[in-house]
């Protein structure tokens, strides 16, 4: 992966700043959500940093002005089309500036969207760019081990925890109908598994289609689950599966990145999910498997062509 990311700069200062348009909408659509929820807004300065050099090169506040200002011309740059290459880079710099300044904001689903656009800026492999995927593969790989080394996960206690303390009242009736316990160790169990699935799927770039498929059925899941997005995660994954389906059609992906926008504007600017969040979580799966349906070759059509040639 390292190798890639010094390629993707050694590339990147000889192709200049274009981007492609498979890249460009879901790079787009996430940087706009990120300023409809006021991200830029929201840079604290910096305080108990992850990183001590924040602390030496100047005035807490204009240190956050710098990052503010960073992902407010990143975000524009990919926006309008001016060198989105080198904005998406930009603007991936920014939000992890911003994690590494201030220990007390520092968010996982953050971390993966400044993962997400430096991994567009950088990449030059053409279709399918290897470095989200090996983003991908890295994430679900972390996210199953760590759950599998877990104790509490592989019994299902921290399931049972976390949905009592969230009065979960729909599970919380569920689980009644079984043995105690036995319903917390199967979703919990489930989680691993397809956590699992999802990073050696993601390994084979054959297996991608059903990779994607998996993995929105997956996050949709959790998001009408928990009612909650996870802050910009729910939205960067959905972005970065875009970036992958490379053999979807231009109208299919332009439909997809709307529908990635409609359900970034149901929520509050709390992000809160409202009703309508749940209803398009709950269409997510069945919207992915239209979209990355095969395309079926007509026989006759391909053997008339046959015959002329």
């Amino acid at each position: 992966m390292a190798r890639l990311v010094i390629d993707g700069l050694a590339a990147r200062l000889r192709q200049g700043g274009a981007l492609r348009p498979e890249l460009l909408a879901p790079a787009r659509i996430l940087a706009l959500l990120l300023l409809w929820f006021g991200w830029p807004v929201s840079v604290p300065e910096p305080f108990v940093p992850l990183l001590p050099v924040f602390d030496m090169i100047g005035s807490p506040a204009a240190v956050r002005a710098v990052i503010r200002a960073a992902a407010l011309v990143g975000a524009a740059g990919l926006l309008f089309d001016v060198r989105p290459r080198d904005a998406s880079v930009l603007l991936g710099a920014a939000v992890a500036a911003k994690l590494l300044s201030c220990r007390p904001t520092y968010y996982n689903n953050e971390v993966f969207v400044a993962a997400f656009f430096l991994m567009i800026g950088l990449d030059t492999r053409g279709l399918r760019p290897p470095l989200l995927r090996a983003q991908l593969v890295l994430l679900y790989t972390g996210a199953g081990l760590n759950k599998l080394l877990d104790p509490d996960w592989r019994s299902g206690q921290f399931f049972e925890v976390w949905t009592t303390l969230e009065h979960h009242t729909a599970y919380l009736q569920w689980k009644t109908h079984l043995a105690p316990m036995r319903l917390s160790w199967l979703f919990s169990w489930a989680t691993i598994l397809t956590e699992l699935s999802l990073a050696a799927l993601f390994c084979l770039p054959r297996a991608t289609r059903p990779a994607l498929l998996l993995g929105v059925a997956f996050h949709s899941t959790l998001v009408l689950f928990a009612g909650a997005t996870f802050g910009f995660f729910y939205f960067a994954l959905l972005a970065a599966y875009l970036a992958l389906a490379d053999e979807i059609t231009p109208r299919v992906r332009a439909l997809a990145t709307g529908f990635i926008a409609l359900v970034g504007a149901t929520l509050t600017h709390r992000m809160e999910v409202t009703w309508a969040t749940y209803v398009l979580a709950a269409l997510a799966p069945a919207l992915a498997a239209l979209a990355l349906r095969r395309r079926r070759v007509i026989p006759e059509a391909s053997e008339s062509v046959a015959t002329e040639h």
